[in-house]
């Protein structure tokens, strides 16, 4: 059995932590979850559509406000993540990558978490740190994809 199967029988992690770690259903609820917490955040602590436009480091989000198109592409946005998150977690289920493709959705909620909480310390400090955190989880997803890409390319030999 691959690496996943054996971390969940770990007595650490319990029956229920088990389950749902193995279904990619509730792991794609999480990054929405964590998108409607950031984006909660955001509108519900700043001081109007202005200071999240002036102060909002995605440039989406400042075309989406400034067009009035911020319910649509939050929509859009909760329906892509559930999609792509479902779907590649279903397509890494039975190969001994699953675990990281659950690293990659937990740091992706994690950074849409750490978000919401900018709007909370106003420090430019941790909105730096996690715009870094969030371009270094997705650069980390993308080098992953591509090395497992390459590695399972097969070698011919010269002869």
């Amino acid at each position: 059995m691959h690496a996943c199967r054996r971390l969940v029988s770990l007595p650490c992690l319990g029956r229920l932590a088990g389950l749902l770690y193995l279904d990619p259903v509730f792991l794609a609820l999480l990054p929405p979850v964590a998108l409607t917490f950031d984006y909660s955040m955001t509108f519900v602590l700043a001081k109007g559509h202005e200071h999240v436009i002036a102060s909002e480091a995605s440039p989406v989000i400042r075309f989406a406000l400034e067009n009035n198109l911020m319910v649509a592409y939050y929509l859009a946005l909760l329906v892509l993540y559930f999609l792509v998150t479902l779907g590649i977690l279903r397509f890494l289920r039975k190969t001994p990558y699953y675990q990281f493709g659950v690293l990659f959705v937990f740091l992706i909620s994690l950074a849409h978490v750490c978000g919401g909480m900018t709007w909370v310390l106003r420090s430019e400090v941790f909105s730096v740190m996690v715009h870094v955190f969030f371009t270094i989880s997705f650069a980390l997803a993308l080098a992953w994809v591509l090395w497992t890409t390459v590695r399972s390319i097969p070698v011919q030999s010269s002869r």
